[in-house]
């Protein structure tokens, strides 16, 4: 009779541990979703990192400049309109992804002192650069300067618009 009862609380303890146990790892554990909620494809985009986006300032021809983070919700849903317009209209699109930018190398201070192009945000008036960080950003560079530039969500025909207006597109 004693073994029967030391087996029942064996079992119960046993069974309790497991429980507790499977309970702990699935309260840890995030679902792909989870992991993937922000999240965007780059591969139709060049991308490139901060060197090479000073080198688009090297040239007259029109260029677009995407920056963006994959842990922003603004970024999840913009990446697919640009890709969405580049795609169909069949033009680069620059891409740098500024989780990858030291904020104290010189080429960033460079980069932001480059976007100069009048802005307005929050209350706040000043160059582009000014807001480098707040995403997502669309860019437009030409003749070696920015002539475009805007924070926030635009969809596929707003880019594809920009693209034509400022020559991005033939």
């Amino acid at each position: 009779m004693k073994n029967n009862q030391a087996l029942k609380v064996i079992i119960v303890l046993v069974l309790t541990i497991v429980i507790v146990t499977v309970a702990i790892i699935f309260a840890n554990k995030k679902t792909d979703e989870e992991e993937k909620e922000y999240k965007y494809d780059t591969y139709s985009f060049t991308n490139i990192n901060v060197k090479e986006a000073l080198e688009l300032f090297k040239t007259d021809e029109p260029k677009m400049l995407f920056l963006g983070r994959q842990n922003c919700e603004g970024c999840s849903l913009q990446g697919p309109y640009i890709t969405l317009s580049q795609v169909y209209n069949d033009y680069p699109v620059y891409h740098l992804d500024i989780d990858t930018l030291d904020y104290e190398d010189p080429n960033v201070t460079t980069l932001a002192n480059k976007l100069d192009y009048p802005y307005e945000m929050y209350d706040v008036e000043g160059p582009f650069g000014l807001f480098i960080g707040y995403t997502p950003m669309l860019i437009i560079i030409k003749n070696g300067k920015q002539v475009y530039g805007n924070i926030g969500v635009l969809t596929d025909k707003e880019v594809t618009e920009l693209a034509k207006t400022y020559g991005v597109i033939e």
